[in-house]
């Protein structure tokens, strides 16, 4: 739980217009839905667009940086660590996977806090992305992944948490919508969607029944 400055309520103004009378509500995600297109800012105040996977997979989450909370924000951190370190010892999945953490305190989570956050914990950002940008955009990624956010007690963060699993297609292969994941379970979830993908990049052609 945080105390909010005033010029971080835009977010959380941003995020309540989503609900607001004649206000689009972004579609909550499901598995099998393809991620939006949604833009943001690494921690090196470079572009990076979410949908676009390049190949890889993705496992996606949502965090910011002056949480104190050790089982939310701290423990997805910490979850990521394991799954960076895991992931590059096993050639499965060495290169073939994009960790990204979206900051839901983009006004004062910027590219400077985010790339010090990694820096303080030691963490090798070439294939894990801290992410932050326009609150709007913050507001209606968090909104499709189910991530609610309130800012009405006593002037307090409270959200809950989601982190997903996107393969290489770019649609939603699992959703984990608690803390109570492991790096071990989604290791395993990573090298069934990309088995699933090699399968279908592989697939042998099939002519099918020519018609004279």
């Amino acid at each position: 739980m945080i105390r909010l400055s005033f010029k971080r309520l835009s977010f959380f103004f941003a995020f309540g217009v989503l609900f607001s009378a004649g206000a689009a509500v972004p579609k909550t995600l499901e598995i099998g839905d393809v991620l939006p297109e949604v833009t943001l800012v690494d921690q090196d105040g470079k572009s990076l667009a979410l949908n676009e996977t390049h190949g890889q997979a993705t496992v996606l989450t949502f965090i910011f940086s002056r949480c104190p909370v050790a089982t939310f924000c701290p423990q997805m951190s910490k979850n990521f660590s394991e799954l960076q370190t895991a992931i590059r010892k096993d050639a499965s999945l060495d290169g073939k996977v994009h960790l990204v953490s979206v900051s839901i305190d983009p006004d004062f989570d910027t590219p400077e806090v985010m790339k010090r956050y990694a820096e303080h914990f030691a963490i090798d950002t070439k294939d894990w992305s801290f992410v932050t940008g326009d609150p709007s955009e913050v507001a209606r990624l968090a909104s499709a992944f189910s991530v609610f956010i309130d800012a009405s007690t006593e002037g307090m963060i409270d959200h809950t948490l989601t982190t997903a699993l996107i393969g290489p297609d770019g649609k939603i292969q699992k959703l984990w919508r608690d803390n109570q994941w492991t790096p071990d379970t989604v290791l395993q979830e990573l090298r069934n969607t990309l088995d699933r993908s090699r399968s279908t990049e592989t697939a042998p052609f099939s002519p099918g029944t020519q018609q004279n």
